[in-house]
């Protein structure tokens, strides 16, 4: 959770709702955390089982909670030969995620190429924090190697 959050809620919590990515982790029980989810209207979360937590970590208004499923629809089978064909790619990681370190993509990273047996990977990002659409692509030479979005 980012601090402009806690500072929106506390300017204005009869117009504020959260919607939380929450998850079992030590800063969810600081103070100021459950100020912030208790002086809300309304708090929307992804699934029931992040509901569930929040309710046992804070107290919220009555009525403030509620679960708006959010989820990718899969449309049938896939076919991974084909694709893979298609793209002109052997083995791949798909990974839809913020690539931060809290997330530790390095280390996945480093376990997918340790199951296939490689030392190349292709990495793709895209990033909704810029101005316009940022994507590049980076090819590791050797495993390890720094590159600038690796920091």
């Amino acid at each position: 959770m980012f601090g402009t959050t806690y500072a929106g809620s506390a300017a204005a919590p009869e117009h504020s709702a959260l919607i939380p990515a929450l998850h079992d982790e030590a800063y969810t029980r600081l103070g100021i955390f459950s100020e912030m989810f208790h002086r809300v209207r309304g708090v929307a979360f992804y699934s029931r089982a992040k509901m569930a937590l929040a309710k046992r970590l804070y107290l919220m208004q009555p009525g403030a909670a509620a679960v708006i499923p959010a989820c990718v629809e899969a449309s049938g089978g896939g076919d991974g030969a084909r694709f893979r064909s298609r793209h002109d790619i052997g083995d791949y990681l798909l990974y839809a995620g913020r690539k931060e370190i809290g997330k530790n993509v390095p280390l996945l990273l480093e376990y997918f190429l340790d199951a296939v047996g490689s030392d190349d990977v292709v990495v793709y990002h895209h990033s909704i924090y810029s101005d316009a659409t940022e994507a590049y692509v980076q090819t590791l030479a050797r495993r390890g190697r720094p590159t600038p979005s690796s920091a």
